[in-house]
This record gives C-alpha cells, structure tokens and sequence, in this order.
C-alpha cells in the first residue's frame, strides 16, 4: 500500500472507508485508505478481459457446503503442512479452539509443544490450571510460560516504524504497533528457542459463533416463519439466561427496520450513510445486513484480515480454524444450526468429542474478566488524546473533541463502557492513516 501511495504523490482519503471501519460495518471490499486505489479482496481473484481490458474480480472457488467432519480434515491439513517443521509451538489457552488443535496436532505425530503464556498483565485472570487439566486428559505436557514484559505501560507517542496495509494489522498494545514480533519473541525466549511456527486458535470463535447474534430471530422468521423465530429465539434465550420476550421484541423491531440497528456516538451517526451496501465482500452478496448470517460472514472475513500472521523469519505463525475445509464447512449453515439450548459452537464440539477423550468439549467457561484494556487507557489518556485530536482523521470526519475527551476519561479513569473499544479502533486508525498524512489532499 504504501509504495502505491507513494507513487501515486497525493492521496484523497476515504472517507466511507473510515467511517465503515469506526462503525464496525467495513464490508471488506477492494475500496481502501485512498480513493484513487482499490485492492483484490481476500479471497477473490482478478482477471483482465484481454478484449476490453477492463478488470474482473471473481471469487476463488469454495466447495459447497457439507457435512464436514472437521477433525479429520484438520489433522489431514495439519499432517501435510506441519512434517516438514522442527520447532512447533501451539498457544495453548485451554479453551475450546486451542483443545480441539491440540487433540489434531497430537494425531499428526509431529513433535511439538503446548504452551500456556500467562501475560504479565493478566497474571490474575490465567487459566493455566485449566490448561493443564486440558492437556492431561491427552497426556500431553503443557508448559506454563509467564511473561515479564507490561504491555499496558504508558508510551511516549503512538507511531508505526513502517506503514501497514489496513488499520487491521495495527496493535496498540505492542512495542511497535507495526507488528507483534515483540510478544511472540518473549514467547521464544521462556520456551529456549531462536525460531518457530506458531499455532495460534484464532479465528475459531468466529468461524463457528462462540456468541449466537439476538440477529438471528430475522433468519429464522424469513426461513421457517413465526414458529420458527419463536422457536430459535427460545433456544437462544436459554443459552445466554436471558428473557425470552426481550429478544422476541428485538427480533420483530429488527424486522421492520430497512436496515441493521447501531448504537454510535452523535457525531459518528451524522457523518452519512455510504451508498447501499458499498464495497461488499462477494462473501456477503447473499445476505441481508439485517440478518445473523450476514454478520457470520462478516466476523470470518474479519477473522482473516485480523490474524497477526508472520509468514518468514524466525516467527511465523498459522491459525488452522480458518483453513477453508473448517469456512466451507459452516458458510451454509444456518446459524440456528450452530448452537442448543445448553452449548454454542456445536458442530465443533460435537466433532471433538466424537473423536477425542478430552473434556473440555463439553465444558462452559467464562474467563474470568480483565482489565487489561483498562489499565492501557489509564496508563495512556494523554498520549492517545494527543494522537486523535491532531491527526488526519479527526480533521476528516470532524471528531467532536467533547466527546473524545470525555469518552477517553471515563474509559480510562471509570470503566469501559460501550465506546472503549471504539476508542482503540480510532487509535488503530489514526496510526495507519499518520505515515501518509502528507500525501493527503
């Protein structure tokens, strides 16, 4: 992106790419940071019409959604795409993602590690206990590494040593928010290594719906009618102990609104809506924004994008829950077919336990809360008013500077609330956009 940029001299900045991006609605399209350049989307692949030259954007092919039996198909990948490594280390949480890949990766007879990294941010909140239990049910060891390094200090600036490609790949929390080589070399270090391939369970919640969306009352109506609604939304309902006629009353005002609801700040809100679905993924052709299906889609799009995947070096690192046997194997799925009354993520649980000993298939955990994100804005108020009130975003869309500070003041001294993560994206944001700050009209 940025030698595009850099080519290209000057830039107009994207407006609706911005402003989809703070509203948590970007479509994952070929617009970008700058008007005057789009990209291939993930998953698509661009073709020139050698008689009118013009470019086509097609998408790859993705088998038709079927039965899949995903454990066997992920130790098959895993088999294939791990032989030829050496030093292998699986981040092992304990959880539902990181068990079922400790389950495959042990079929696959590789040597390799479990590791359990407690930050010491999140000292208070480990669930190494939980983890050990988790790898004794395989007889796996699991190593328990415990970081030194404080990730919530205070910094003297928020700016990347080199420009990214989305705001996606920025990490606040980072040394250098750039990349996350920082937190992956402190993982080498407990462990006594110079170099490995990461295994990391990320993207597995949104793959198969770790949080069922209260969306889903509008695909069950359009699919199965009234009985079918009040059928899902009762299930529903029952898995996250809340009241049945709450969600029943969402459902139908969601039904009747000609779009998705949002709660966003005023001068958020007011900034204008983009054209109808403007610069959708063909992921999401299908379906209406309205629907949990569309947000399913949605979170696996950003589940690839959001992935800190390192492909050379002494770090790489691999997230097998989003290999295309484990999408295609969902994408059709209703999403009332993801869950019951008692269990979310259901195909995958079902599919662990058929084939692994493991407990943690059936197990329901909450991790108990942290204040991680907490204690990075207290530690960091001035620092990140400093970066959103000056920069090229805040004179683009016209932050209400009341709103900032408060919002960052309450977030930082009180507790989050709502707009904290709102907060983070505007930081994400406003790093990936300040290296090209001078290229902008």
């Amino acid at each position: 992106m940025s030698e595009v940029i850099n080519a290209l001299g000057k830039i107009t900045l994207n407006r609706w790419y911005c402003i989809d991006y703070l509203r948590n609605t970007a479509k994952f399209g070929a617009a970008t940071i700058a008007e005057e350049v789009n990209q291939v989307p993930i998953g698509t692949k661009l073709i020139i019409d050698l008689r009118s030259h013009l470019p086509i954007l097609e998408p790859f092919n993705i088998p038709a959604p079927a039965r899949t039996d995903f454990f066997a198909e992920t130790v098959s990948s895993l088999a294939v795409y791990l032989r030829p490594e050496q030093n292998i280390v699986l981040q092992f949480s304990g959880g539902l993602d990181s068990s079922f890949l400790l389950a495959t990766i042990q079929q696959t007879g590789v040597s390799f590690m479990a590791l359990h990294f407690v930050l010491a941010d999140e000292a208070r909140s480990s669930e190494a206990e939980i983890a050990i239990q988790a790898g004794e049910d395989l007889n796996v060891p699991v190593f328990v590494g415990r970081g030194e390094r404080t990730y919530t200090a205070a910094r003297t600036a928020f700016r990347l040593s080199e420009p990214t490609n989305s705001p996606w790949e920025v990490f606040p929390l980072s040394d250098d928010p750039a990349n996350r080589s920082s937190f992956y070399n402190e993982q080498l270090s407990i462990v006594g290594l110079d170099r490995a391939l990461f295994i990391s369970g990320h993207g597995g919640d949104d793959v198969f719906v770790q949080n069922p969306p209260r969306t889903l009352g509008y695909d069950a109506f359009r699919r199965a009618g009234l009985p079918g609604m009040l059928r899902d939304l009762a299930r529903l309902s029952t898995l996250k102990s809340e009241p049945l006629w709450k969600n029943c009353l969402a459902s139908l005002a969601n039904l009747g609104r000609s779009k998705a609801k949002s709660n966003l700040p005023v001068w958020l809100a007011e900034l204008g809506t983009p054209p109808y679905r403007w610069n959708e993924h063909h992921l999401l052709n299908a379906w209406d924004p309205r629907s949990a299906k569309y947000s399913h889609c949605r979170a696996i799009l950003a589940g690839n994008i959001e992935g800190p995947t390192l492909t050379d070096g002494p770090i790489r690192t691999v997230h097998p829950m989003l290999f295309q046997p484990m999408v295609a194997g969902v994408i059709g799925e209703p999403i009332s077919n993801l869950f019951d009354e008692h269990f979310d993520r259901l195909p995958l649980r079902s599919n662990l336990a058929k084939h692994s000993p493991i407990r943690t298939a059936w197990r329901r955990t909450k991790r108990s809360s942290s204040d991680f994100a907490f204690r990075f804005l207290n530690q960091n108020q001035r620092q990140i008013t400093e970066a959103l009130e000056c920069g090229p975003l805040s004179t683009c869309l016209g932050v209400d500077q009341r709103w900032l500070n408060e919002e960052i003041s309450y977030n930082g001294n009180v507790g989050l609330n709502d707009n904290g993560s709102l907060i983070m994206d505007m930081l994400r944001l406003s790093m990936f956009i300040e290296p090209f700050a001078d290229k902008i009209h």
